[in-house]
């Protein structure tokens, strides 16, 4: 049985106007990785100042509102945590890291409980031994995912009360989306090289596409950019996403590691599949320095005007909890004049307000009262 999913590209430009399985020696540090970066960067706390890599430690400082934007640690390449209260934010994940963990720690009692019953078959008990030892193993692997960004070491304050209050999307958890993963850097379905291949067709003919910098907003796991770089005369990718676990995987892959990672199909259908262990990798490493990681927020994304040749928003615009109509000058201000906004995804919104709820001809037209120019749009099936 099969699942199809409808996806749409839609291309406008802007006016004139488990451990790793190859774990490398850990590199030092260089902030030239992040040089290309610094220089599009506004602080998204004030919304004035640009950013600096400050010299005195490794965080990027706002040089009028002096916040401090911390830096993930990483094997592969550092990744600025630019929210605009990024000690909150910090704090945000913290807890939702910990919601993680007992999370798995009751699933796990349910499975020893399960496995321990008189009733269970020695079948049973296989297939749920199995699974218990695939969600300890997740645990694991997940944690050790996580490690660069410290969220331990952070400590909670005194008076927490309204800290964390509309920080982030309640639905937005460690594992939203973590499918993703897999459908990036692990199924072979065929997905990815079709939407790579509608993005193809409604860019044909505009010269230029893809050409210099580019921003993905809500990247996810990023094998949309990552396939564009890959292939394209971009001079400098960006990606952005608020998940810190899809944005370490992407970092770690994309820089040529390999990561194992059980998956858990919501409909296994023999004994083996209730857990499968996915060896996650990119076709190809990318060099450093030319592809950025940034863990931000795609409804205040934190950049100057006029910062990006071409603007991508893979599966996001159905998603933001914001009405559509207030998302698109965000995504305009980010593209260069001339610039290309390339949209691919879902247009099935299910906001409660049924105003918000578009159908394909109310985005375009609202594309074209926000300064686009409609070119080209698509809609075909995927796998």
């Amino acid at each position: 049985m099969s699942t199809a999913l409808t996806g749409e590209a839609i291309r406008t430009a802007s006016p004139a106007a488990e451990r790793r399985t190859a774990r490398r020696d850990k590199p030092q540090r260089s902030t030239h990785d992040l040089d290309a970066l610094c220089g599009l960067l506004a602080c998204p706390a004030c919304a004035t100042g640009r950013i600096s890599v400050s010299l005195r430690g490794d965080v990027l400082a706002c040089s009028d509102c002096t916040v401090r934007y911390p830096l993930s640690e990483s094997d592969a390449a550092p990744v600025p945590w630019m929210l605009p209260d990024p000690i909150a934010s910090r704090l945000d994940w913290k807890a939702r890291y910990h919601g993680f963990l007992h999370a798995n720690s009751l699933e796990l009692e349910r499975l020893r409980l399960a496995r321990d019953d008189h009733q269970c078959s020695s079948t049973g008990r296989h297939r749920i031994s199995r699974l218990l030892q695939a969600r300890e193993q997740h645990r694991s692997q997940v944690c050790e995912i996580l490690e660069p960004l410290d969220l331990d070491g952070i400590d909670w304050p005194a008076d927490a009360t309204d800290l964390l209050h509309g920080k982030l999307p309640r639905t937005q958890g460690l594992s939203s989306y973590k499918d993703n993963v897999f459908r990036d850097w692990s199924w072979d379905n065929g997905e990815n090289e079709a939407m790579l291949a509608a993005v193809d067709r409604v860019t044909a003919n505009v010269p230029g596409a893809f050409i210099g910098s580019v921003l993905t907003l809500g990247a996810g796991a990023c094998r949309l950019p990552y396939d564009i770089h890959r292939r394209s005369s971009t001079s400098l990718s960006v990606v952005l996403d608020l998940n810190p676990l899809l944005l370490q995987v992407a970092n770690r892959v994309i820089h040529g590691d390999s990561i194992s990672l059980w998956e858990f199909p919501v409909a296994p259908l023999k004994a083996e599949s209730y857990a499968v262990l996915r060896e996650c990798a990119a076709p190809e490493a990318l060099a450093k320095g030319k592809f950025c990681f940034l863990l931000g927020d795609a409804l205040n994304p934190p950049f100057i005007k006029d910062s990006f040749d071409t603007v991508i928003t893979p599966w996001l615009i159905d998603i933001i909890p914001q009405d559509l109509r207030s998302f698109i000058p965000h995504v305009n201000r980010c593209i260069r004049p001339g610039g290309t906004w390339v949209n691919t995804g879902s247009l099935a919104f299910f906001h409660k307000h049924e105003a918000w709820r578009y159908s394909q001809e109310e985005v375009l037209e609202l594309l074209e009262q926000n300064g686009f120019e409609v070119l080209a749009a698509e809609r075909e099936t995927v796998p």
